[in-house]
């Protein structure tokens, strides 16, 4: 009974963490589109898109999250939560290249402009408020990874996201369907937390660029947007493929490994009888 209840404590914990997340990034984006449309101030317009696929993104990881306790479909629940995170994961690659790119693409447009102290600490306030929020989201995290933790002890088949980092890269024995669907929930909210984490980089990268164009009177706004954030985009970029990496070895470790040992198909001839001791010589992998 207890080990029930933990199981739904964490999955209460996890699904209340990520519809907070969802609806404080919705919030924000909202609001910064407003007044970007009626200041027609693009910067602040682009940047509340991409927070707009963050968004979409968390909701991925929420819609995955909220499936597993749903009664079993054509899909199975391990393999949308593991699909929802290698979305999510994508999402923040292709986030992290457009900043680059994109930004590349301004310093050779060469087409500065002069932005007024107003939009300047409009754009340094949005910044603050999406990095604050971000903050307290990591936190959360924080706090998600020690309850998880403390329950470990009562529910070993529902790792904590720390664990299943740690051990992404270990060589992970196979376990029963519970252990993998415990697995794909903690690599769930790891996808979730890295895409917080390239949020944060972006908020960091406005705020900087603010404080930049206050102490420079406004002057090549578009110059000073576009280097810093190329300097963030990179480490950005390089916890993406780190991310990506981590999925493929999560794969190659649960899903092939799984199949190979589960789904095997035994060759029988009319007439002979399945012998069991001889099934896995003459069994082959239907994956």
């Amino acid at each position: 009974m207890g080990t029930v209840r933990n199981a739904v404590e964490l999955y209460l914990l996890d699904s209340r963490l990520l519809i907070v997340e969802f609806i404080g990034n919705s919030i924000i984006v909202i609001v910064q589109l407003m007044v970007a449309y009626h200041l027609d101030f693009r910067p602040l317009m682009v940047d509340a898109y991409l927070m707009m696929f963050t968004g979409i993104a968390y909701l991925a990881n929420l819609s995955a999250e909220c499936y597993v306790h749903q009664p079993r479909g054509t899909v199975s629940r391990e393999t949308l939560l593991f699909l929802a995170a290698c979305f999510s994961i994508s999402m923040m690659t292709f986030l992290s290249v457009y900043y680059f790119v994109d930004s590349c693409g301004q310093l050779v447009a060469d087409s500065d402009y002069n932005a007024d102290e107003g939009t300047v600490l409009l754009e340094l306030l949005f910044g603050s408020i999406a990095l604050l929020w971000d903050a307290v989201v990591l936190t959360a995290f924080y706090f998600q990874n020690e309850h998880a933790t403390k329950a470990q002890a009562l529910t070993p088949s529902e790792p904590s996201l720390g664990e299943t980092v740690s051990k992404l890269l270990e060589n992970i024995q196979d376990g029963d369907e519970t252990h993998l669907l415990g697995k794909m929930r903690g690599f769930n909210m790891f996808a979730a937390s890295v895409n917080v984490t390239s949020d944060s980089i972006r908020a960091t990268a406005m705020v900087l660029g603010g404080i930049v164009l206050l102490l420079d009177g406004g002057d090549n706004a578009t110059s000073v947007d576009a280097i810093i954030m190329i300097i963030m985009s990179i480490p950005l970029m390089a916890v993406s493929c780190f991310a990506l990496f981590i999925a493929l070895g999560f794969y190659s470790k649960n899903f092939r490994r799984r199949a190979k040992s589960t789904y095997n198909v035994v060759p029988v001839e009319e007439g002979d009888t399945l012998n069991t001791e001889e099934s896995g010589k003459n069994s082959y992998s239907t994956f």
